[in-house]
């Protein structure tokens, strides 16, 4: 518990002297947010640090340092107190920054100080890290899956100036950037090209995430990515984007076919919330499909609720006559002519 508290005390320290000390108005003067023990947040400082310079400043002299501390202090992977959960929320903020220097710092500072050892050296491990123990509040404003490639697939010491040997980025997907990248003999270009070509359109991002999804999903990974679309589908501020963070989880599901334990309610949220009635309509089908168990009848009931909600007649018929309620009804009716009103209900 000392520890924790010193880590915290230092935080605020630093934020503190760091201000005033980069020409930044005092969280007194500006009316910054603030965290839990009157440190300003993340979120706070952020529509201050609108220019390249002063996000560098911030990264580079105050989180940076910081990061390094408690890596240190407290051992690299733990994102639980405070002044961690702070860093990493600076961080975020920092990869969705226009500036490549900037996403780079933020990025690399990501991996050495609180990605895990054992899922530094294993892509698939990555990409369950980053799905499952980062909380993205922080920028559900923004469209962060770039940000999610980032952290999932760059092997970071090509972020680096000196040349690096073997890497996993052999595993990038091309097929959503084209054959230039195909005819890249060197990975590191390869590597660079693509990372700024998702980075500089959202589509593209979402091309790519759904490909690499598919491809590296595991049991584990499916599982917090249902987790995380939900957490932002109820945080509900990404409803203008198009397309959304919740649109693209989803895609990505859909392709791998591991939409088995989604909430059908969720699904149904996040088709209206976030336009993607499409989507949310493939996903119901397959938890639907071939399944008897209580799950499968709710996503039939959430299959005709979306088509109430689309207008789509087809489908519902079809849904109706999968599951068997077109012939309930007719047998009910028949009944209730007979007078057999309990066998009926």
């Amino acid at each position: 518990m000392q520890t924790l508290r010193s880590c915290d005390q230092v935080t605020s320290e630093r934020l503190y002297n760091f201000i005033p000390q980069s020409g930044l108005p005092t969280p007194a003067t500006t009316g910054l947010v603030s965290g839990r023990n009157g440190e300003p947040s993340a979120r706070g400082m952020w529509p201050l640090a609108s220019r390249s310079l002063l996000y560098r400043l911030i990264i580079t002299d105050l989180v940076c340092p910081l990061c390094e501390y408690l890596r240190h202090t407290v051992g690299p992977g733990d994102l639980e107190i405070d002044a961690a959960e702070m860093a990493v929320s600076c961080l975020l903020i920092g990869c969705t920054s226009c500036d490549q220097d900037v996403r780079k710092i933020c990025v690399l500072s990501i991996y050495d100080n609180f990605m895990p050892e054992a899922a530094k050296s294993r892509i698939d491990d990555r990409l369950a890290w980053a799905l499952s123990r980062i909380n993205w509040e922080c920028v559900s404003d923004r469209y962060f899956i770039p940000v999610l490639l980032d952290l999932v697939l760059i092997p970071c010491d090509l972020l680096k100036p000196e040349d690096s040997g073997d890497s996993d980025s052999t595993m990038w997907p091309t097929e959503a950037i084209g054959e230039v990248v195909k005819e890249m003999e060197d990975p590191r270009e390869r590597l660079m090209l693509v990372h700024e070509a998702y980075n500089g359109s959202v589509d593209v991002a979402h091309e790519v995430w759904i490909q690499v999804f598919s491809q590296l999903a595991s049991n584990r990974a499916v599982r917090a990515c249902q987790y995380l679309l939900k957490e932002v589908t109820l945080i509900g501020r990404q409803s203008a984007l198009n397309p959304s963070v919740p649109q693209t989880l989803l895609a990505g599901l859909n392709e791998c076919e591991g939409c088995d334990g989604i909430d059908p309610i969720i699904l149904i949220q996040c088709a209206c919330d976030h336009r993607c009635w499409s989507l949310a309509s493939d996903a119901l089908q397959q938890m639907a499909v071939g399944n008897d168990d209580a799950t499968a009848m709710e996503a039939w009931w959430a299959i005709l609720d979306l088509c109430r909600l689309t207008g789509d007649p087809e489908t519902e018929l079809w849904a109706r006559r999968a599951m068997g309620v077109e012939d309930a009804v007719l047998q009910a009716d028949t009944l209730l002519l007979q007078g057999h009103w309990v066998d009926a209900q």
